[in-house]
């Protein structure tokens, strides 16, 4: 299992709508996390402003800071993640709208950060690691965006992080800044 770092991604949240979904993608053999069937969400514990899938060595997280950030007061309430397959997971939103009690109306955009912490990277894979995000058309994450993470060769992950990947997405799509 390999830390893959952080994908910054972002949104205009008076877009969001109740029950809008982001699908994360990993390459096919590599793996978010067990522990619960397809279509069933995981149970997230939080801390702060940090939602973790996991024990205390959590598999993958999501960050939403507030400083500069539309979103505050999120809880356990406000999102949902399921494992869709090992190599998928969808994150949703449980609220929408600028009105929302966890929307700022003084904020426009609402960001939060995927932490790839403990992600099992399949011992054949070679080449860059890219995690695709796909959203329904139709809501603020509708359309297609990946970003390349890390690239794993001879058997051997490297990682180097040296800025944080950011996704924004607008009505018409998702895009890559």
């Amino acid at each position: 299992e390999y830390e893959l770092g952080k994908i910054k991604v972002s949104f205009d949240v008076s877009l969001l709508n109740a029950g809008d979904s982001l699908f994360v993608s990993l390459p096919s053999g590599f793996k978010f996390a067990d522990g619960v069937t397809p279509d069933n969400p995981y149970s997230l514990s939080v801390s702060g402003t940090t939602y973790y899938v996991g024990s205390s060595n959590y598999k993958f997280a999501l960050d939403f800071p507030t400083v500069n950030n539309a979103f505050k007061g999120l809880d356990t309430t406000a999102i949902s993640v399921y494992r869709v397959a090992d190599n998928q997971i969808q994150i949703k939103f449980n609220f929408g709208g600028s009105s929302s009690p966890f929307v700022d109306p003084n904020e426009d955009t609402g960001y939060f950060y995927l932490h790839l912490k403990n992600i099992y990277v399949d011992s054949g894979y070679s080449g860059d690691v890219k995690v695709t995000f796909e959203g329904a058309p139709g809501t603020v994450f509708s359309g297609t965006a990946s970003v390349v993470v890390a690239t794993v060769g001879g058997g051997n992950v490297d990682v180097a992080v040296e800025d944080t990947a950011t996704l924004t997405s607008v009505a018409e799509g998702v895009y890559i800044k």
